[in-house]
C-alpha cells in the first residue's frame, strides 16, 4: 500500500513478520536525496540517504544517476515486486539499517538478490509515533478532496459548454439546411426566368426571320 504526494509517500511493509510503516520525503538539497522515516507498533527510526551514497551504489550498480534515483524509489514504495527489504538493528542500540535489495536470477547470485542500497536510521528519542502518519494520509485525504470537488465543478462547467456547442452546432445545421433551400429556390426561380427569356428572344428571331422572308418574297413580287 502507498499513498503518494509531490515529494512524499507512504508505504507499509512486512519485514520479518513485523509491520513497519515508512514515509519518504523527496526534498533533494546539496547533500540528502530523501529523509527516510520508519515506525513500527511503538519505535520510530528517522535519517537521510545522502547524494554520495546515491553516487557510490549508482556507480557500482552502473546506474546512471537519474536511473538510480528512480530505482530507489521504486524500491522505497514496494511496487512491482523486484526488490525486498530488510531491517536490523545495529550494535549500537539506537541505530538500525535499512536496506533494499533487487532480486536477481539466482545464477548470478546465490541468495538470489544484490543491495541496492541502504541507510543507517536513529532512534527517534522521544519516539515519533504513527499519529504523524495518520495527520499525514488526513491532510493528503483532504487535499485530493479538494482536488475531486474542484475536477466535478470543472467536468459540470465543461459538460455545459457542451450542451451548450451542441445546440449551437444544431441550430447552425438547421440555418444551413435553411440558407441551402433559400439558394436553391432563388436558383429555381433565376433559371425558370432564364429560360422564359431564352424562349422569348427565340421566338422574336423566328419572328424577325420570318418577317425577313416575306418582305424579300414581296420585293421579288415588285
Amino acid at each position: 500500500m502507498d499513498s503518494n504526494e509531490e515529494g512524499m509517500f507512504v508505504s507499509k511493509f512486512v519485514i520479518n513478520e513485523q509491520i513497519l510503516y515508512s514515509k519518504i520525503s523527496c526534498n533533494p538539497n546539496e547533500e540528502d536525496l530523501l529523509k527516510i522515516e520508519i515506525f513500527s507498533y511503538d519505535q520510530s527510526w528517522s535519517g537521510h540517504f545522502s547524494r554520495e551514497s546515491a553516487k557510490t551504489f549508482g556507480d557500482r550498480l552502473d546506474e546512471s544517476e537519474e536511473e538510480y534515483f528512480k530505482n530507489v524509489i521504486i524500491a522505497l514504495k514496494g511496487i512491482e515486486g523486484t526488490y525486498v527489504l530488510d531491517f536490523t538493528p545495529e550494535k549500537e542500540k539506537d541505530l538500525s539499517k535499512f536496506v533494499w535489495k533487487r532480486i536477481i536470477p539466482k545464477e548470478y547470485s546465490k541468495h538470489g538478490f544484490v543491495e541496492h542500497g541502504h541507510v543507517m536510521l536513529k532512534k527517534n528519542i522521544p519516539v515519533i509515533t504513527k499519529n504523524t502518519i495518520i495527520d499525514y494520509l488526513m491532510f493528503q485525504n483532504e487535499t485530493l478532496q479538494c482536488t475531486i470537488e474542484d475536477y466535478k465543478d470543472n467536468y459540470e462547467a465543461l459538460n455545459i459548454e457542451l450542451v451548450k456547442c451542441k445546440k449551437e452546432l444544431e441550430n447552425l445545421v438547421v440555418i444551413k439546411n435553411l440558407i441551402e433551400t433559400n439558394l436553391y429556390g432563388k436558383f429555381v426561380q433565376v433559371l425558370n426566368s432564364k429560360k422564359k427569356r431564352i424562349k422569348l428572344l427565340e421566338s422574336q428571331l423566328d419572328n424577325n426571320e420570318k418577317n425577313g422572308q416575306c418582305i424579300d418574297d414581296e420585293n421579288e413580287e415588285d
